[in-house]
């Protein structure tokens, strides 16, 4: 199998766990975001987020007003289908601040509120 195809699989198997469906722009959850970045973000307005990123500066820190809680949090890079990094953190406020990754042009991220 070539690396395109390997690379559309992960990309797939990723996709394929998101509630599409249930999913609509939430872009007032995005509180901030570095300069020169740029994201769009889809939710279910509960407990799912899907937030695409754009010009990702590794470090950079975003900014999102999420309910309190614990939150697992998937980064995946589409142009490989590769997950970068997954982490469960738990947040008692309502603003949640975290780090970004990795340096990329299109940077995906995966959010689920898990009990």
């Amino acid at each position: 199998m070539d690396y395109q195809h390997a690379a559309m699989l992960r990309l797939g198997k990723f996709a394929s766990g998101l509630p599409f469906w249930e999913l609509s722009p939430h872009p007032e959850l995005l509180s901030s975001l570095p300069d020169g970045m740029a994201a769009n973000v889809l939710s279910n307005g509960l407990d799912v987020l899907a937030i695409q990123l754009l010009d990702g500066k590794a470090n950079a820190t975003m900014d999102l007003e999420l309910p309190e809680g614990r939150w697992k949090i998937s980064w995946f890079n589409p142009s490989t289908g590769f997950q970068l990094k997954e982490e469960t953190i738990h947040h008692s406020t309502k603003r949640l601040s975290f780090r970004i990754p990795d340096d990329s042009p299109h940077l995906i991220v995966h959010m689920e509120k898990v009990n």
